[in-house]
């Protein structure tokens, strides 16, 4: 990964299925060289969010504020790939489902073990795992380039803080033409797990967004697989119990 963008100044966040992962594991490894850059001053800081194995595909499938949450942070990543000729299909992939206690046929958004995405001003710079210029770029890799101090010099997408995203209100510039969907009492998206880091500022105002989100369909990847052992989906084809 050729550096291209100085990481100073640069905000991570890290997503996972859950924490429990071992000492010796890929997920910890990473977590742990980002503490490492937080408090050389590589970075800005970084958040951990817990967001679960799968998601809704589609708006129409949105059950929940936490499955929005998901399908609005995988729908910044895409938008970002589609601007700079990268995929991310490898990591995010839809599979069909057939429930064994409905008898129903569904399609769910499989999310790798972890993703990482640099975030600067309320810009959205890059992400791993993803392919880009027919390269696999790893999460290990994305961050031997923070390290370096340095982030590949891609076109970067707006992308709401955390905290907007989390924020049940007022839909934003991606969410206008979206249905709102049922939601149920008490529930909240996913939060980010508390970890020491530089304070952050006020985040900036939300500007327009640069374009339309792309719509998801259930075709798009077919079954997911594993990109690698650090990052893999790693699933089974198939599950006997919807997720929402």
């Amino acid at each position: 990964m050729q550096g291209g963008t100085d990481a100073n100044g640069t905000r991570v966040e890290a997503y996972v299925r859950s924490l429990r992962a071992g000492e010796e594991s890929p997920q910890r490894r990473a977590l742990d060289r980002l503490d490492a850059l937080a408090a050389a001053g590589e970075i800005e800081g970084h958040e951990v969010v817990v967001w679960g194995d799968r998601a809704p595909p589609s708006p129409e499938a949105v059950r929940t504020r936490a499955g929005r949450f998901v399908l609005d942070r995988v729908t910044v990543f895409e938008r970002w790939a589609e601007r700079n000729d990268a995929s991310i299909e490898d990591a995010f992939g839809v599979r069909t489902v057939d429930s064994s206690l409905t008898g129903e046929t569904h399609a769910e958004l499989v999310l790798p073990r972890l993703a990482v995405a640099a975030v600067r001003d309320g810009r959205l710079l890059a992400v791993a795992p993803a392919t880009v210029d027919d390269e696999h770029r790893s999460v290990g890799r994305f961050l031997d380039g923070l390290e370096d101090g340095a982030l590949p010099g891609e076109r970067s997408v707006e992308i709401r803080p955390l905290r907007a995203a989390r924020t049940a209100g007022t839909p934003t510039a991606d969410d206008r033409d979206r249905p709102e969907p049922p939601e149920t009492a008490g529930e909240t998206a996913p939060a980010p797990v508390a970890r020491e880091e530089a304070p952050t500022p006020d985040a900036p105002p939300a500007e327009p967004m640069d374009e339309e989100p792309p719509e998801r369909t259930g075709g798009r990847g077919g079954d997911a697989g594993p990109v690698e052992g650090e990052e893999g989906a790693g699933d089974p084809a198939r599950t006997p119990y919807p997720p929402y």
